[in-house]
């Protein structure tokens, strides 16, 4: 028999929270070592960033990822949908290996971004590009110096001011994906 289904996305990430604190959700290895999060470390990580977003960008925004795979992004995923927000992801067919910017611009205005999450120094030159358009890049750490860049860093907010679960309106898009077709 199959288990009854999860209310939203974000609802399995809450529920082994509960149910097994401790157990293992995400590792990755990030400047140059290991980074590994519990389930119960992963929930609170993503309610304070969604605390952190849903203080910024309003209700319905979307947040473009052009960036490769790593915690900040799953954790930026799991965020957007409980602050009211979707993510798209980006190929970097679009941005690291692109020639130039046309792809990644139409991109962007196409999913009327509010920001991009880029992570690491192979978007130098992306990161670039959307600020020629007037897209905000969020980036952790030092970022790329582009003007009205926000760092994830300081998106972070109170988990106890994140909004709750049932809150996620299940008719909201909480990721768009563009695939070569689109």
């Amino acid at each position: 028999p199959l288990r009854p289904a999860f209310a939203n996305v974000v609802a399995p990430l809450a529920h082994w929270a509960d149910e097994a604190p401790r157990r293992l959700w995400l590792a990755g290895f990030e400047a140059g070592a290991w980074r590994h999060l519990s389930y119960e470390d992963g929930w609170t990580l993503v309610q304070s960033l969604a605390a952190g977003l849903y203080g910024r960008f309003a209700r319905g925004s979307i947040i473009a990822i052009a960036s490769s795979n790593s915690i900040s992004h799953a954790l930026l995923t799991y965020a957007a949908p409980l602050a009211g927000l979707a993510v798209a992801a980006i190929t970097p067919a679009y941005s690291t290996k692109a020639r130039d910017p046309r792809r990644l611009h139409e991109a962007l205005k196409t999913l009327g971004a509010s920001a991009v999450f880029m992570e690491g120094l192979a978007f130098a030159k992306p990161a670039l590009w959307a600020e020629e358009i007037g897209v905000p890049v969020i980036s952790p750490g030092d970022g790329f110096g582009t003007s009205g860049e926000i760092s994830l860093d300081q998106l972070f907010g109170d988990p106890q001011d994140a909004p709750d679960l049932a809150t996620i309106d299940p008719r909201d898009a909480c990721k768009y994906l563009l695939t070569s077709g689109s």
